[in-house]
């Protein structure tokens, strides 16, 4: 498919080698840019976007699973509580299971859960990051521990120092990336560690309390701290130059361009979806979309009785996942949202769209 940008659509070449041009207009009726299904609830905390790209979510009420068409439910983990102190992460293997890590490890075969705890080699305390690498190996990390699921029971990596562990991913070619809170990155290959900190990476961003880090196709990796984002490519560091605040939060994804997702900061605990969103860069734009460019419907409203021992926020993007199609997945304000991207990139003067057919 190419892009017309001086006759506001795209070529798109066919099978049987027949081209055809279709308007912006026509594209964006047959395939809006953001869609919503509010039927299926408000509560949902995680979701994820499988290698086949089946998406999951799971919220207290249940877990569901969207083929391309239809949605199906299953109930979740019966002992399962989530927790404002404990974001969670879900991810699903090539196989087709889905795994929870949020205060303990739980796997789903599309049948039943299971759940791992200490007896089955976990440190006694709740799981802070989970992610699956390209040979569907099942890593999680807790404070200061980093395991690997051997198909039944969990082992010990160590890390070296044993750092104060915030968060993992993995990257489809395998390479695993924890970051450290108050001093940067390890990076694992499997047998050796390396170190990215300011010390030897000046070009990434401080962080005095806690980072987290995503990655993507490509060996692609972007870390955000409280301070600033930078991207991993081609074996350097390249930081993001943008008025648009980093997330100090959880959570990030790589889109199938390169380009990461975060949700947008304020200092304002009272602000909305319409205030705040979520936010895109890919180094070279950086863009914003709130509820009022259909994040999550119609804006919601500030909720002035907010403390911290209320759960999360029904107005914020709690969770995000990107699949290989280009598509982009949200929890915001508890429903689930997906953003498909198409024509000119957005700029934050106008956030409407995204360019994801390559990587800049």
């Amino acid at each position: 498919m190419l892009w017309s940008p001086t006759e506001e659509g795209v070529y798109v070449l066919f099978d049987e080698g027949d081209w055809r041009w279709a308007s912006l207009a026509e594209v964006a009726a047959d395939r809006p840019l953001w869609q919503t299904w509010p039927e299926l609830g408000s509560d949902f905390r995680h979701l994820t976007v499988a290698p086949d790209g089946a998406v999951w979510a799971l919220g207290p009420a249940g877990l569901v699973h969207f083929d391309g068409q239809d949605w199906q439910t299953w109930p979740g983990p019966a002992e399962w509580q989530p927790s404002i102190y404990d974001p969670g992460d879900l991810a699903a293997t090539s196989a087709g299971r889905l795994w929870l890590g949020s205060g303990g490890v739980y796997r789903f075969d599309s049948q039943s859960w299971t759940r791992y705890g200490s007896a089955e080699g976990l440190p006694d305390e709740p799981v802070r990051g989970l992610a699956v690498d390209a040979q569907d190996q099942v890593w999680v990390i807790t404070s200061n521990v980093l395991s690997r699921f051997d198909g039944r029971r969990w082992q010990p990596v160590p890390v070296q120092d044993s750092p104060s562990l915030s968060d993992l991913a993995a990257t489809p070619e395998g390479t695993v990336w924890l970051a450290v809170s108050g001093s940067g990155l390890y990076q694992f290959d499997g047998q050796y560690w390396t170190i990215h900190n300011r010390g030897n990476h000046p070009e990434l961003p401080s962080t005095q309390y806690a980072a987290w880090v995503t990655a993507g196709p490509g060996d692609i990796v972007w870390v955000g701290t409280d301070t600033g984002w930078a991207r991993w490519k081609d074996q350097a560091w390249q930081p993001v130059q943008t008025s648009i605040p980093a997330p100090f939060s959880y959570p990030m994804a790589v889109d199938a361009a390169g380009g990461v997702w975060g949700p947008a900061s304020s200092d304002d605990r009272f602000v909305d979806l319409n205030e705040a969103g979520a936010v895109y860069h890919n180094l070279t734009v950086a863009c914003r979309f709130t509820a009022a460019e259909g994040l999550n419907g119609p804006p919601l409203q500030p909720r002035p009785d907010f403390n911290a021992a209320l759960p999360p926020r029904p107005d914020r993007v709690t969770d995000i996942a990107a699949a290989t199609d280009g598509s982009v997945w949200f929890i915001a304000g508890g429903q689930i949202a997906v953003f498909r991207p198409q024509g000119p990139v957005c700029d934050d003067a106008a956030p409407a769209w995204v360019r994801t057919a390559d990587t800049p």
